[in-house]
This record gives C-alpha cells, sequence and structure tokens, in this order.
C-alpha cells in the first residue's frame, strides 16, 4: 500500500506543481487557474506561500 507522505511545499519540484495546476481536473475545481500555471506563475506562488510562514509561522 503506498504512504502518504506529508513535505512541506518547498520540497515539491516545481514541473511538478505546474503539471498539477494546469490539469485539466484541478482546473475544473480551481476557475482562477483558466489562463494557464506557468513557472513564472509558480515561483510567485510559492512565495506567496513562504511568506505566510514567515509571518504565521505556518501555511499549505
Amino acid at each position: 500500500m503506498d504512504r502518504i507522505k506529508f513535505v512541506h511545499l518547498a520540497e515539491i519540484k516545481q514541473e511538478e506543481i505546474i503539471a498539477l495546476m494546469n490539469d485539466a481536473q484541478i482546473g475544473k475545481q480551481m476557475p482562477l487557474l483558466a489562463g494557464g500555471f506557468s513557472a513564472e506563475s509558480c515561483r510567485a506562488f510559492l512565495k506567496a506561500k513562504k511568506q505566510l510562514w514567515d509571518q504565521y509561522g505556518y501555511g499549505p
């Protein structure tokens, strides 16, 4: 059986995040992704999520 491993978002390869965010099924649940999710979008996304950790001590 596969196990779920929880890791910090920064530990996930950007290519994997970009592929996930550009998946059609994900897009149905997140309409703000309609314009696509580029490498630049990914860097901004990761930076914003890191700021939450820095500011509050927790985040995605």
